[in-house]
């Protein structure tokens, strides 16, 4: 489908939605989203007017009074949707029926037949879908991948991942009505992360998992594998480790990666003549203000390579997800090629 949209109109730039003051905007989001040139204005709505208010005078940006009004807005060309899973697929299908691009926190859904019908709304209407994935740019794991490519550690065998921290008791993230939960919110990073190393799709999924806590093993071709847990009842982790024939990399922040905060490499190399440990610095970066940069380029550009790319992208991580919750249902090994999505 051709991209038929008019977004970035004459003036080349783009006014933004965000759809609930979530913690994630606060954080990070919205001074994300102001960094950027091409954006002119930023909207801000809450299902509390009057929050939505104060963050609006807080950050020096816009209010509207409810997400209807900024998916309604026709002046405002892009929406970011930071609500809960369970809220996604209703408003990221309201936004393209009213000619909006989108970029949405993970995970897009809680199945892959939502996943697919948001691509194919998105698709049809020749509109960006983006989901948030801000790990995948931050530079360290373009490095761990020249590192890879370089031999450094031979063969790439294991990817080995935990990401968990603590979460109080009636955060929306411990709410099952809302899809939330480990896999979702956390475990999906490891999915995430293991795809992107690799360079593969796995061939096989096995994961045990619950609201709270979860562990999961998949196969990739080549013999490689990926394993790893998650949580949120834990002490903080926010690792990876790729275990190749020679050597090991660590990577020790992988995930959620402040602006400021420095993400050493380390490298262990097995030799004959002694074994050797280095770190590797690499510099700071904004990964929200990277992801948000190429989704508002994206559309400015009317990229139809890109956007495709970035569907094919979540339909890859759907799938996976997609097998691994069937695998926790049936108490099995999944192999991929063998589902019917």
């Amino acid at each position: 489908m051709q991209n038929k949209n008019n977004l970035g109109k004459e003036s080349g730039v783009i006014n933004v939605g965000i759809l609930g003051c979530a913690n994630i905007a606060k954080k990070y989001a919205i001074e994300a989203f102001k960094s950027i040139k091409k954006v002119d204005k930023i909207f801000i709505a809450s299902r509390d007017i009057e929050k939505a208010k104060k963050w609006a005078a807080d950050f020096n940006i816009d209010f509207k009074n409810s997400y209807e009004d900024i998916v309604n807005d026709k002046s405002i060309d892009a929406v970011y949707i930071p609500l809960p899973v369970n809220m996604h697929e209703e408003w990221a299908i309201k936004c393209a029926k009213k000619n909006k691009n989108v970029i949405c926190e993970k995970s897009l859904a809680s199945d892959f037949d939502a996943v697919k019908k948001m691509v194919e709304t998105f698709n049809k209407e020749g509109l960006v879908l983006f989901e948030n994935f801000a790990c995948e740019y931050h530079p360290q794991h373009s490095k761990v991948l020249s590192l890879i490519k370089n031999g450094e550690i031979g063969t790439p065998l294991v990817f080995g991942s935990y990401f968990g921290f603590q979460i109080p008791e009636g955060n929306i993230r411990k709410d099952e009505k809302l899809d939330t939960g480990s896999l979702n919110d956390i475990g999906a990073y490891l999915v995430y992360m293991s795809r992107k190393i690799f360079g593969e799709e796995p061939i096989s999924a096995v994961a045990d998992f619950d609201q709270n806590q979860g562990a999961l093993y998949m196969k990739f071709p080549g013999n490689k594998e990926a394993f790893g847990g998650f949580g949120l009842n834990h002490a903080y982790q926010n690792n990876y480790s790729v275990w190749g024939s020679t050597g090991l990399i660590e990577v020790k922040k992988a995930y959620s990666i402040a602006p400021k905060i420095n993400a050493p490499i380390s490298i262990f190399k097995a030799k004959p003549e002694g074994d050797t440990l280095e770190q590797i610095e690499v510099e700071n970066a904004n990964q929200f203000e990277l992801i948000f940069r190429d989704f508002c380029k994206t559309i400015l550009e009317k990229n139809d390579k890109k956007r495709l790319e970035k569907y094919d992208a979540i339909l890859f991580q759907a799938r996976v997800m997609q097998a691994l919750r069937i695998a926790k249902e049936s108490d099995s090994k999944v192999f991929l090629n063998k589902l019917n999505l």
